[in-house]
């Protein structure tokens, strides 16, 4: 009797594990007014869907933050350049000053006088050049000692001119040329004789100008070394004349090519 009752026991106990597993497949049953509905019974809140994947959680537990940059990471690069289509806006051009040596008109940079002279005897050329080209000049030799009656003071040698230069062209950045256009003597210069105040006056040619089919005009920044001996001469004999440190001419000239004269003039 009691094999039967431990028999029956170990049955029902069998019975209700089965029972429980099924319970998760069975079809509910709900009756309603009009008949029966048959609903498939919910699915377990905490199975998880077929084929999604759980999401992953950072260690701890805890959700994740606004993105960090790394340390060390590089720093940006400069801004992207524009391509080669887009339109660029091009710097301020600022102007030049413009330098003596650039100048298109010499006549208004260089000194007003000019003189040539070798230093020995008491004769020279002074010349006077006005911003627009124009000049006068006077070329004076004096011999005292060539006298004689009617001309106890001796003798000088005179040429009173005027004219007008060419507008100068310039040869290099320091150097221009240009010509007489014009010039008028005071006197003929044929060697005309007059006294007066006890001096015989003989009026000449203008000494330095005469022949003149070009003339070159130096400014003080001209290497020394691209300057004609012929020009240099009349610098060494009155002023004793040394190249500039620079090894420029340190002083403006105008140089009669034809002839190898050459006038200076000292600021």
């Amino acid at each position: 009797m009691r094999a039967s009752i431990l028999a029956l026991v170990l049955c029902l106990l069998l019975l209700a594990g089965c029972g429980k597993q099924g319970a998760q497949f069975s079809t509910a049953v709900v009756t309603t007014g009009g008949g029966t509905e048959e609903h498939a019974p919910a699915e377990d809140a905490g199975s998880e869907s077929e084929g999604s994947e759980p999401a992953e959680r950072p260690e701890g537990g805890k959700e994740p933050e606004g993105e960090k940059e790394p340390e060390g990471a590089p720093e940006a690069g400069p801004a992207e350049q524009p391509g080669p289509g887009a339109e660029r806006e091009e710097p301020e051009k600022l102007e030049k000053p413009e330098s003596p040596e650039n100048s298109e008109n010499p006549f208004e940079i260089m000194p007003r006088d000019f003189l040539f002279s070798s230093g020995a005897g008491a004769w020279g050329t002074e010349l006077t050049i006005e911003t627009d080209g124009s000049f006068s000049g006077l070329f004076v030799d004096s011999d005292m000692g060539v006298s004689g009656e009617g001309y106890p003071d001796g003798t000088r040698y005179v040429c009173a001119f005027s004219g007008k230069f060419s507008q100068p062209e310039p040869v290099d950045e320091t150097t221009w040329s240009m010509e007489i256009e014009s010039m008028e003597l005071e006197h003929p210069g044929d060697g005309t004789e007059e006294y007066a105040d006890g001096v015989r006056y003989v009026y000449s040619e203008p000494y330095g100008l005469e022949d003149a089919e070009e003339l070159l005009v130096y400014s003080p920044r001209t290497p020394a070394e691209s300057l004609p001996e012929d020009f240099l001469i009349w610098l060494r004999m009155p002023w004793g004349w040394e190249p500039e440190e620079d090894r420029t001419l340190g002083c403006w000239g105008i140089y009669n090519v034809s002839q190898g004269y050459g006038f200076t003039a000292f600021e």
